[in-house]
């Protein structure tokens, strides 16, 4: 199975990748809620790209310093 970067700019970037993760390893919401310490509503507006300040914040910081994020998603096929 081989893997292509995914550049992470925004909230909605992440949880686009969180999604198509989560799917491509047959996990349902309530599962990556409990691996996560989080919830499920978290989780949701997650994936659904949901600003978040604090996630927003930290790309904003990350690329003000040159850095980029990309999250490495798994081809499926």
């Amino acid at each position: 199975m081989s893997a292509h970067p995914v550049p992470i700019q925004s909230a909605s970037d992440l949880g686009e990748a969180i999604r198509v993760r989560r799917k491509s390893l047959g996990l349902r919401l309530e599962d990556v809620a409990l691996a996560s310490g989080t919830s499920v509503m978290f989780v949701s507006e997650l994936e659904r790209g949901k600003p978040n300040a604090r996630i927003e914040l930290a790309l904003r910081v990350a690329a003000s310093v040159g850095l980029s994020i990309t999250a490495t998603v798994p081809d499926t096929k």
